[in-house]
């Protein structure tokens, strides 16, 4: 029997209200009635974006599991999971390419660089801490996987364009780069300094805008198309207190991807922006309460 899988998201089932639990409901039934229309077993299968809890995934599962036992007692199904391999690995084509992940030394931007050289992609760890991109290219070496790491404050020309020489030396070109490199400030607006503003914006935004021109450039001229991708936040649209200087440049860095897409479209390059939730890393622990963390 061929299976269909339902995905839950942990914040959409408990955190988000009983309007969140509708839709949630709303997608449970037509998936089932997609199951019962073609005879396929349900694979009940929770994603939580807190790994670094994983207490709270194996909540989320039991969540779903007894959801879908008090609504959908009937319903065939096969052992719920949680994180399955086969769907974390898959491939994605980009076996051989080349991928620069600014601010690739810890976080969000470690894991992107771990995810890449599972695929196969050859990853340029960029990090203004020498230390943290070299020992995360070393971790991946460790799995017989291939990446560099290359110290660089990407809010600089000049280490942008040693940055981009670097890489032409390693592997000849450049065909994925990651814009995720920035920075955090909470300061209410009337009491941030014009320092703070421009540091969050230079750091957060100008970084973008040097690396994906810097790498554009690379990308047309050897041919062959790239993508760009750059990570934003829910923040680009969502207010939030404490973080105008935040927030002005995940929505600058969205509006910019909108016309660069239209401009590197004719030589086959992408451009697209990913928008992360709340994320516990390194960089956002003061965000955090104990009972968070």
């Amino acid at each position: 029997m061929n299976t269909i899988r339902l995905w839950m998201f942990f914040a959409a089932f408990i955190g988000g209200g009983i309007e969140n639990q509708n839709r949630v409901a709303a997608y449970f039934d037509t998936a089932l009635q997609i199951a019962d229309k073609h005879g396929l077993k349900v694979i009940p299968t929770s994603f939580n974006g807190w790994r670094s809890v994983p207490d709270f995934g194996g909540f989320a599962q039991e969540m779903v599991k007894n959801w879908m036992d008090d609504r959908y007692p009937t319903v065939p199904r096969g052992k719920g999971s949680y994180f399955p391999k086969e769907v974390l690995t898959m491939d994605l084509g980009i076996g051989g390419k080349t991928a620069i992940v600014t601010g690739g030394g810890s976080g969000i931007g470690k894991a992107i660089c771990f995810a890449l050289a599972q695929e196969g992609a050859q990853v340029v760890v960029a990090d203004i801490h020498k230390d943290r991109a070299e020992a995360v290219a070393t971790e991946i070496a460790k799995r017989n996987e291939k990446a560099i790491g290359v110290a660089a404050d990407v809010s600089a020309t000049s280490d942008v364009n040693r940055m981009l020489s670097r890489v032409s030396e390693e592997w000849g070109r450049v065909d994925i780069l990651v814009n995720n490199a920035g920075i955090i400030l909470q300061a209410q607006t009337v009491d941030m300094t014009e320092q703070q503003w421009n540091n969050i914006l230079t750091n957060n935004l100008s970084s973008c805008f040097l690396c994906s021109q810097a790498a554009a450039r690379q990308m047309i001229k050897q041919g062959g198309g790239g993508r760009i991708v750059n990570i934003s936040s829910i923040h680009a649209e969502l207010s939030e207190p404490s973080a105008g200087a935040y927030t002005a440049a995940k929505g600058g860095m969205e509006a910019f991807a909108r016309t660069l897409a239209t401009e590197l479209a004719p030589h086959k390059i992408t451009v697209n922006c990913v928008r992360p939730g709340a994320t516990y890393t390194e960089l956002t622990v003061p965000m955090y309460t104990e009972q968070v963390k």
